[in-house]
């Protein structure tokens, strides 16, 4: 297993310095279970997005809880659209 990379107030800067935006997703969770199979959570926790568009491609870094959970590259057609 990869060690965790924690993520800082010094890290924000650096983003928004290089560019990338900022979306905040708040943690949603809902029980999908029922009667017969009992509780079942589905969702996510908070996550802060912090993404850079350039050159046909998106670099995405996902953050929550102060640690980087994703950090991936998406290539992006022309037309806006993905590969």
């Amino acid at each position: 297993m990869q060690n965790p990379i924690h993520f800082g107030a010094g890290d924000e800067a650096l983003l928004k310095a290089a560019g990338y935006t900022h979306t905040f997703w708040p943690a949603r969770w809902h029980d999908i279970g029922s009667t017969e199979s009992g509780p079942k959570l589905h969702g996510y926790p908070d996550s802060h997005v912090w993404t850079l568009s350039c050159n046909f491609s998106e670099h995405e870094i996902v953050v929550c809880g102060g640690v980087v959970v994703s950090a991936e590259y998406v290539p992006i057609g022309p037309s806006g659209s993905e590969y």
